[in-house]
C-alpha cells in the first residue's frame, strides 16, 4: 500500500511496465532508479507527493500515463522536481480527435503588441449528448514543437455553451511559440468518456529590434554589427532561433571585440539554429577578431562572402561539437572565402570538445556545398594547427561541389579539403570536390583531398 523508502525499486532492470496502485498517495525520491528496462508508468489520481527524481537514471523517451487532468497533475506536490516532461493525461479514456470542430491556427504579432489587439487562439468543440461537457487545458512549448515540456497555462475562457475555448497568447518577447489544447469530454458524474490533443498552433512574436518578420518572404535584415550583437544576446538567452530567417542587406564589419553568435554554458549550449542568408555582401572580420558563429545545430547559412587579414579560429564556425546530439548542426552552401584571407583555424568550420572519442556524436552532421575557398588564402596561418582542411577539420556529414586553391598549414592531419572523419561510428563522404592548392605538413597524415 505504500512504497517505504528512496530507490526502493533501484536497478530494477527486469520491471517494463508499471501500473501504481490506486492506494499509494506517495512516490519517493529516485524510486525508479536505473531502471533500464523501463517502458512505461501508470499514475493514479490518489497520488498527491512525489519526491525528488522519481525516474533518475530513466530515458526520457519513456512515457508517464496519468490517470487524472492536467490540472490534477501539477497539483501534486513536488512535481515540478519530478522533471518529468513526457506525461500522457487522461489514462485509460479512449482517444476520439473528432471531437474537434475548428482547430485553433497559427498567428504572428510584433513584439509588444497588446493583449487587446491579440485575436486569441480558438478551439471548437462539437455538440454534446445532454450532462456531458468539455475540460480544456491549454500549453505553451517556447523550445519544442511538442506537448511533451510545455508549460501548462492558465486564464482560459470557456463560452457559455462550453464548446468553445480561448486563449491570448502573449506578445511581450519575441520568439516562436507553439501552442496546444489538451481537452476531456466528460459525463454528468464527472468521468472522462474520451481526450485529445489539438493540432500545434504556432504563435510568431517578431522581434521589434530588428526590420522583418523573420520569415522567408520576409526575413530579419541584418545591416551592422549592432543588428548581429542584438542577435548574439538573444541567442545566449537561450533563442535557438530554428527556423528564424536572418539576411545581410549589406556588408557588414565584425570588429575585433565581436565574440560568435552560440555559447558554451553549464546548463547546456545555447545553439544557433537559424538560416542566415547573406545575400551575396561580404562579412568582413577585423584582423585578431573571430568568426560570425560558434555553436550550432540545426543552423543554415547561405550565399555570404568573407574576408579576414588574419582571423584568429575558422572562418564561419568556431565549435562544432555535439556529444548526444543528432540532424543537422548547420549547412552551408555558397560560401565563398575571399582571396587575401588568412585562418587560424580550417577554412570554415573548426570542432571543439567531445568526449574524447569525437567532437560530436556520429548523426551530429554538417553539410558544406557549393563553396568556394579562393587562391592567396591561407588556412593554418601560422602553421601549428592539427586536425585541419580547407573547409573542416574533423567533421562527420558531406563536402560536396566545393572548389580549394589555398594554402593549407598544419602538423598532422592536413587536408585539402578537410582533415578527417570526427566521429568512427559517422560517414564523412566528399563528391565532386576539386583541391588546387597547397598543403604543408610538418607531421603525419597529409594529402590533398
Amino acid at each position: 500500500e505504500t512504497f517505504t523508502d528512496s530507490r526502493q525499486l533501484e536497478n530494477c532492470t527486469s520491471l517494463t511496465t508499471v501500473i501504481i496502485p490506486e492506494k499509494i498517495t506517495e512516490l519517493p525520491d529516485e524510486l525508479f532508479f536505473c531502471c533500464n528496462g523501463l517502458t512505461s508508468v501508470v499514475i493514479p489520481t490518489s497520488v498527491v507527493s512525489m519526491g525528488n527524481l522519481p525516474w533518475n537514471g530513466v530515458s526520457s523517451d519513456v512515457p508517464v500515463y496519468y490517470k487524472g487532468s492536467p490540472k490534477q497533475w501539477f497539483d501534486i506536490s513536488g512535481v515540478e522536481d519530478a522533471r518529468r516532461n513526457n506525461i500522457v493525461f487522461y489514462y485509460g479514456a479512449p482517444t476520439d480527435d473528432t471531437m474537434v470542430d475548428t482547430q485553433p491556427e497559427a498567428m504572428m504579432y510584433r513584439e509588444g503588441t497588446a493583449a487587446e489587439d491579440i485575436t486569441p487562439l480558438s478551439v471548437h468543440m462539437t455538440e454534446t449528448k445532454a450532462g456531458e461537457s468539455y475540460e480544456y487545458t491549454w500549453f505553451c512549448n517556447r523550445n519544442k514543437e511538442t506537448i511533451s515540456g510545455a508549460t501548462m497555462l492558465t486564464g482560459e475562457t470557456i463560452s457559455e455553451d462550453g464548446r468553445t475555448s480561448q486563449y491570448t497568447p502573449d506578445a511581450s518577447k519575441g520568439g516562436t511559440y507553439t501552442y496546444y489544447c489538451v481537452i476531456a469530454k466528460k459525463d454528468a458524474e464527472g468521468n472522462v468518456l474520451a481526450s485529445t490533443i489539438t493540432k500545434a498552433a504556432k504563435v510568431a512574436i517578431t522581434y521589434s529590434s530588428f526590420n522583418g518578420n523573420g520569415t522567408a518572404e520576409d526575413p530579419y535584415q541584418m545591416t551592422s554589427q549592432a543588428d548581429l550583437t542584438v542577435l548574439y544576446n538573444l541567442v545566449a538567452a537561450g533563442n535557438d532561433m530554428k527556423n528564424v530567417c536572418f539576411q545581410m542587406t549589406k556588408d557588414i564589419t565584425l570588429d575585433t571585440k565581436w565574440k560568435p553568435i552560440g555559447i558554451k554554458a553549464r546548463t547546456g549550449n545555447k545553439t544557433f539554429g537559424g538560416i542566415f542568408d547573406g545575400a551575396d555582401h561580404t562579412l568582413t572580420i577585423a584582423k585578431g577578431g573571430l568568426p560570425l558563429l560558434a555553436y550550432v545545430n540545426g543552423a543554415e547559412v547561405k550565399n555570404l562572402k568573407i574576408y579576414g587579414e588574419q582571423i584568429a579560429g575558422a572562418g564561419l564556425v568556431n565549435s562544432y561539437t555535439g556529444v548526444g546530439l543528432s540532424g543537422n548542426a548547420i549547412t552551408i552552401d555558397n560560401v565563398r572565402l575571399l582571396s587575401g584571407t588568412q585562418t587560424l583555424q580550417s577554412g570554415l568550420v573548426a570542432s571543439t570538445g567531445g568526449n574524447g572519442f569525437a567532437h560530436a556524436s556520429a548523426g551530429f552532421v554538417i553539410t558544406i556545398r557549393n563553396c568556394v575557398i579562393e587562391e592567396g588564402v591561407v588556412v593554418g596561418y601560422d602553421g601549428s594547427q592539427a586536425a585541419i582542411g580547407s573547409f573542416a577539420g574533423a567533421i562527420n556529414g558531406t563536402v560536396e561541389n566545393c572548389e580549394s586553391s589555398a594554402t593549407v598549414k598544419g602538423t598532422s592531419s592536413v587536408g585539402g579539403i578537410l582533415a578527417c572523419r570526427d566521429n568512427a561510428m559517422s560517414q564523412c563522404v566528399v563528391k565532386n570536390s576539386k583541391f588546387h592548392g597547397t598543403v604543408e605538413a610538418t607531421g603525419n597524415c597529409a594529402g590533398g583531398i
